[in-house]
């Protein structure tokens, strides 16, 4: 089952962007990524930081397989998308000059 979230302020970090989790084992948990970055092996294996700004329903979370690979898909989502965004707009710039 595909994880549900959305987009949340952060208030304690304004200038990153929540990821609040819906529905599911981990609901209602808000965090940020840190540092994101890929190790040169093929294929390559993307390893982040994180940080747990609310966990209201008090989830365990730590040494979960679960929530990390949870993480990792939205990420990866969320960097597909903007890929996407980038790809549209240099599309965009081509077609216009």
């Amino acid at each position: 089952m595909e994880q549900k979230y959305k987009f949340v302020e952060n208030e304690k970090i304004p200038d990153k962007t929540g990821i609040k989790l819906i529905d599911g084992e981990f609901d209602g948990m808000v965090y940020i990524y840190g540092n994101v970055r890929f190790s040169e092996d093929e294929p390559p294996i993307m390893k982040f930081d994180y940080e747990i700004m609310k966990n209201p329903n008090k989830c365990k979370y730590k040494d979960s397989e679960d929530f990390e690979y949870i993480m990792g898909d939205i990420l990866v989502e969320i960097i597909d998308e903007q890929l996407r965004e980038d790809d549209r707009e240099n599309d965009y710039i081509k077609s216009n000059h």
